[in-house]
């Protein structure tokens, strides 16, 4: 290869991130904040990747309804479902495969 190739290479590299690392910062942006850097890694990784983009907007769904769920009655425990959500859950998630 080339130098410049190389360096491209090099560089390229130290931003890119594969898949796995790309999930681990989606689960950590959920709870925590990233740094300026890693959510440039992130978001130019989640430019190439179908699977992770899925993965980015399963793992917000998920997120949304647990701290939607917790909020609704806080005298039941947040795993029993009443019918309506289970409802609204169910329709939500066929209403974004429709989408994708």
């Amino acid at each position: 290869m080339s130098s410049l190739k190389t360096k491209i290479y090099r560089g390229m590299n130290k931003v890119m991130l594969d898949c796995e690392t790309a999930g681990l910062f989606v689960a950590q942006k959920e709870y925590d904040k990233l740094s300026l850097l890693n959510r440039i890694k992130l978001w130019l990784h989640l430019l190439t990747c179908r699977h992770c983009r899925e993965f980015a907007r399963q793992s917000r769904s998920i997120t949304y309804y647990m701290r939607v769920l917790g909020s609704i009655n806080e005298n039941e425990p947040i795993h029993k479902l009443n019918e309506e959500q289970k409802k609204h859950i169910i329709e939500e998630i066929e209403r974004q495969q429709y989408i994708n």
